[in-house]
């Protein structure tokens, strides 16, 4: 028995001692859950004020998941593709004229990117790049016009209260970097800062309250963020 006993603590032991000394290798899937905070300016496209509407600095927190898978090369090189989508509510609104309000909102965003890194053991320090799209919602509200003594909305113009809002999905560009850190074999954690360039996007928000089809309106928008990050990997 005592025998037996040895020979399995020289069994435990050596098995402990070669994955202490194994390289460690970031080579898997994995999966995750991230935070941070976003900022991010629509611009719409045409005159500056007080000729055109202003911009909309939305700011605030987000959420969400992410999934990738990567391949850790010799020499340290490790590469993977990464999905992620993340829920916020950046918003802001500007008065547009007179008595008109635009609202910009940011609902929900994600990426599908390459990430290239390089291992220093558990540390990973990486450069990523690919597709981003987001939902952004605008918004255009005029009051009671009663209550309008000259603008847009005022009454000799016809207006009553109207509403409007219309939300469409704009794809752009997203690039960042970050470092990884592997707590252990099976978790890591990340703090990674990117931005996101999105194409121009048409809204057509409808008819006003007196019939008459609102303006088409063009927005131009980026969002910036950081955020922390931890993965269970494979």
């Amino acid at each position: 028995m005592r025998n037996c006993l040895i020979a399995l603590s020289f069994i435990v032991f050596g098995a402990t001692a070669a994955q202490a000394d194994r390289p460690f290798s970031w080579t898997g899937f994995y999966i995750g859950a991230h935070g941070g905070y976003a900022g991010g300016t629509i611009d719409p496209l045409g005159p500056p004020p007080p000729d055109g509407a202003p911009s909309q600095d939305v700011e605030g927190g987000f959420v969400g998941l992410q999934v990738g898978a990567q391949y850790h090369w010799r020499g340290g090189v490790v590469t993977g593709v990464e999905a992620d989508i993340s829920f916020a509510q950046l918003k802001e609104t500007v008065r547009d004229g007179n008595y008109i309000t635009q609202t910009g909102t940011i609902g929900r965003f994600g990426t599908v990117r390459g990430r290239l890194g390089y291992a220093m053991d558990r540390f990973m320090p990486y450069l990523t790049a690919g597709l981003a799209w987001d939902r952004l919602r605008e918004n255009e509200v005029c009051p009671d016009p009663n209550a309008v003594p000259f603008g847009w909305c005022r009454p000799a113009n016809g207006f009553a209260p109207y509403d409007l809002s219309k939300t469409e999905t704009a794809t752009g560009f997203a690039y960042g970097i970050g470092l990884d850190y592997a707590v252990s074999h099976a978790w890591s954690v990340r703090l990674e800062a990117m931005r996101l360039d999105f194409d121009t996007e048409t809204y057509h928000l409808g008819a006003m309250a007196n019939g008459v089809q609102n303006p088409t309106k063009k927005f131009d928008h980026d969002i910036d963020l950081v955020r922390f990050a931890t993965n269970v990997r494979f």
